[in-house]
């Protein structure tokens, strides 16, 4: 029988997008997803269709008009904002593809569905079917954020620095104290260039004016970087083919010798990568499927050296990740399609060296993440859609076990905190005891040990998907980025990126850690 969540008693983002609102009980199959009404131009419930996803849209409306009810008799901290979140619907190829504002800056580079897809789109489907095996966890081992105390800012985490840069430009941070940023330039080509930030001083080195392949019609579409290098992707949107190229990073910030890692063509989307250690990595996936080839193709994670090197090949999988690979302390963490269970995928976290995974967590079949993550508390996944099986694994949000765990311990007979916002980006952590993940509109940090949580606000003129976590794995801070526009006196646009770097508050944590 489906299972009745928990109402909530307050706190962050009690908004549209919050779905732990007491439900009326409802008659099912057991294991069996609830399924909306067949949405216009889309097949009927139980017609056509393979395996469980999750509910998306059509259904998710009862919940939205549940939850705007229950907001007008409780306070929200920042409800007024969220209420202005909606996600963006295209229609891309006959398929209605919903896009979250995780994607909300790749339009701005000019590469359209084409990059947006790139992205990790995810496509609204009705598939029905039945969870079983992987992690099993009670609904009363789970924490919500309205379990925990909501406390002020300046208490928890203090603002180490302000920098303001170019409008529409992209940040990504890793634990060095760098962040790699790409934003467009002022002509049709190059399109987008890359500079390095440094977080603590606001200091900017340019490392790429332009692609390496500009004569052949590529651009840089994508790029991360860590104190030991640099890794990109260039693109050539109109005929459909990619490269991925790396290079070592001096001290001084200057960019090495530049070489070619891997290269393709429309049979495969542009790769997702990052730059952990002393090691450039990249995942492979085969082109958003259709019905009828959902697992055709495979999608294969590589890595190598900044500097030299070949391409090392670290696993394969059947069929197509569940989303982009996300960087953590010396390594990545990937969502890949289980090889012994049918429709279902396995967590898999690998370190600079070998080709056995460090931590694996396997999902119950038919849930299918669209973010992860890799902290001291292990494995991180986040749900864009609403299960009816899974026990305590199943709404909507972001989840993490509430207490640190090693690699490789399992994760049987956990308690674990969700978080139960709209996913749009993955989740980090920040010197061990602060969990940092995007909300609708600010960035909240929650201290699952003290039981406390804070929101870092946003600035008035921002857009209206608010802050935006800019950090991934574990590190001393934390960089969030917001898009700011307040106009100017002759009507002409005004906009910059805003981007804040956080340092956990002495009073919260202690000096020896």
């Amino acid at each position: 029988m489906p299972t009745k969540r928990k109402p909530g008693s307050g706190g962050i983002d009690a908004g549209a997008s919050r779905p732990s609102v007491k439900k009326k009980a409802r008659t099912a199959q057991p294991g069996k997803r609830r399924s909306p009404k067949a949405r216009q131009g889309g097949a009927a419930e139980g017609e056509g269709r393979k395996g469980p996803k999750p509910r998306t849209d059509a259904g998710s409306r009862r919940v939205r008009q549940l939850e705007q009810l229950r907001s007008k008799q409780r306070p929200s901290l920042l409800r007024e904002e969220e209420e202005r979140f909606q996600n963006i619907t295209l229609d891309v190829e006959g398929k209605r593809v919903v896009l979250t504002r995780r994607h909300f800056l790749y339009g701005a580079l000019g590469a359209g569905a084409a990059a947006i897809m790139a992205a990790g789109a995810v496509l609204a489907d009705d598939d029905s079917g039945q969870g079983r095996d992987g992690i099993a966890v009670d609904q009363d081992d789970v924490i919500q954020i309205d379990d925990l105390k909501e406390a002020e800012r300046d208490s928890c985490l203090s603002l180490l620095a302000e920098h303001i840069l170019p409008s529409q430009t992209l940040v990504w941070a890793g634990s060095d104290g760098i962040a790699c940023c790409l934003t467009i330039t002022d002509q049709a080509s190059p399109l987008t260039r890359v500079f390095i930030l440094e977080t603590s001083t606001g200091i900017q080195s340019t490392v790429l004016e332009a692609a390496q392949g500009q004569a052949e019609g590529f651009e840089v579409f994508d790029a991360r970087a860590c104190a030991n290098g640099l890794i990109w992707v260039e693109a050539n949107a109109m005929e459909g083919r990619w490269r991925v190229l790396a290079a070592p990073l001096s001290q001084e910030l200057t960019l090495g010798d530049a070489r070619v890692l891997d290269e393709g063509g429309p049979e495969s989307e542009t790769p997702s990568i990052a730059a952990a250690g002393d090691r450039a990595w990249w995942q492979v996936r085969p082109r958003v499927p259709t019905e009828k080839d959902a697992d055709e193709g495979s999608t294969v994670l590589k890595r190598t050296g900044f500097s030299s090197g070949n391409a090392e090949e670290v696993w394969a999988s059947k069929g197509r990740a569940a989303c982009p690979i996300a960087a953590c302390e010396g390594g990545v963490a990937v969502a890949v399609r289980s090889s012994e269970r049918d429709r279902a995928f396995d967590l898999l976290m690998f370190g600079s060296k070998g080709t056995v995974a460090s931590d694996s967590l396997e999902l119950p079949s038919g849930m299918e993440p669209c973010a992860i993550g890799w902290g001291p508390n292990g494995f991180s996944f986040c749900f864009e859609g609403i299960y009816d099986y899974g026990g305590g694994i199943s709404d909507l949000g972001t989840y993490t076990p509430a207490k640190p765990h090693q690699a490789g311990q399992g994760y049987d007979g956990l308690a674990w905190f969700h978080f139960g916002r709209t996913p749009q980006c993955s989740p980090c952590w920040c010197e061990d005891d602060w969990f940092m993940v995007k909300s609708t509109v600010s960035v909240c940090a929650v201290n699952l040990e003290k039981g406390i949580y804070c929101s870092l606000g946003t600035e008035s003129g921002c857009a209206e998907w608010g802050d935006y976590l800019c950090s991934s794995g574990n590190g001393p801070t934390v960089v969030t980025a917001m898009q700011i526009d307040r106009g100017s006196s002759d009507g002409n646009s005004a906009g910059w990126t805003l981007v804040r770097v956080w340092q956990p508050g002495s009073d919260e944590v202690p000096e020896n850690q």
